[in-house]
């Protein structure tokens, strides 16, 4: 006898929930054909046949995800299935690729807000090929991001948050700047004479 293995996340439960709450999801590139096949698959998963059989509500997990993590899961969960016709196939994958890239350039866009900087063409290149071997995270490009550029060798540079905190909350970044200077523009005047 297998014993089955809980994939749940520890803090997703199973929860029941009525059957004219589901929905389906939008731009599903895979179709259900009702024959036989159909028929033995109820019979083998009958808690999700749930409401041919007649039940008012189904045991359902729950997961909070964004889109993109919703298209990649319901993709990964159906390409498994035998009778998948090459449209449906080549549809899905471009949706799990779209899905991707759009999640990889939200992690670009969140670093580069982060570190306020952007790529230099070594850099890019760099990203690029992280992106291409599936190994980009937001992390590995603000690494990337952060470190100096050969230009800005001689630069000064904080970081807002090392700033933030001489400042009152309504200060942007212009004012505090600004501010900055004259302060510095008074020390040198009352130090360097």
């Amino acid at each position: 006898m297998t014993e089955k293995t809980d994939i749940r996340d520890s803090d997703e439960k199973v929860v029941e929930i009525e059957m004219e709450r589901l929905r389906t999801f939008t731009n599903h590139p895979f179709k259900v054909i009702g024959d036989s096949q159909m028929i033995e698959l109820q019979d083998s998963i009958k808690k999700y046949a749930a409401e041919r059989l007649g039940y008012k509500k189904i045991p359902v997990i729950i997961r909070m995800m964004q889109d993109d993590e919703a298209v990649v899961t319901m993709v990964d969960s159906n390409l498994q299935r035998e009778q998948i016709t090459p449209s449906e196939k080549a549809y899905a994958y471009k949706m799990k690729y779209d899905a991707i890239k759009k999640k990889e350039q939200q992690e670009i866009i969140d670093a580069m807000e982060a570190t306020q900087c952007t790529p230099s063409l070594s850099q890019a290149i760099r990203i690029k090929k992280l992106s291409e071997a599936g190994k980009l995270t937001e992390s590995e490009a603000e690494g990337i991001l952060g470190e100096i550029k050969q230009k800005e060798a001689d630069r000064v540079v904080f970081k807002n948050e090392q700033l933030y905190r001489f400042f009152p909350p309504t200060y942007t970044s212009e004012p505090m700047r600004r501010e900055i200077l004259e302060i510095l523009k008074s020390w040198r005047n009352s130090n360097w004479i």
